[in-house]
């Protein structure tokens, strides 16, 4: 017996991880080779009404988003992990941004987001500081393959500005 069974099992092991390691390589190579496409978006919201808490002053609005993520979804794309941002300016900072919704698409949700009238999920806090101007909120979004790069894209066609109303 030139072999025990041990090392035979080794050999079978070794060759079925090398053979699955270049695979994944090689899936992750075409996450290079993704072209991007312009994703139809909008993103408008509600009036803002100020609530006073214990925090300070709070902005509260609604947002409609309307998004077509059809052409993005080929066979290495898991879910898409949608997010919208508001940067505003405060006397402490002058650039802040935070997340105030967010959504992830998997590959078995329908391909097209429709979110109307959805309250913030993260509310804009700012405790020690009023939020100073407008507040841009930004529609994002981050393609995560089941292996491979992840990309962040902003939609700049689904930005919208809104203006604070001032405090009493």
């Amino acid at each position: 017996m030139l072999h025990s069974n041990l090392a035979r099992a080794n050999t079978v092991f070794t060759f079925f991880t090398t053979c699955l390691s270049i695979t994944v390589c090689l899936i992750a190579a075409t996450s290079f080779l993704y072209h991007e496409h312009p994703i139809p978006a909008t993103l408008t919201t509600s009036e803002v009404v100020i609530r006073k808490t214990h925090f300070g002053e709070i902005p509260d609005f609604s947002i409609n988003v309307e998004a077509d993520f059809s052409k993005v979804f080929h066979w290495n794309v898991k879910q898409v992990f949608v997010y919208v941002t508001a940067e505003y300016q405060t006397g402490a900072h002058p650039t802040n941004q935070v997340v105030i919704w967010d959504r992830i698409v998997r590959e078995s949700d329908p391909r097209v987001l429709r979110v109307e009238g959805m309250g913030l999920k993260y509310p804009l806090i700012e405790p020690f500081a009023p939020i100073i101007g407008p507040v841009t909120l930004r529609l994002s979004y981050c393609l995560c393959p089941h292996s491979g790069v992840h990309y962040n894209r902003h939609m700049d066609a689904a930005t919208t500005t809104l203006a604070m109303p001032q405090g009493e």
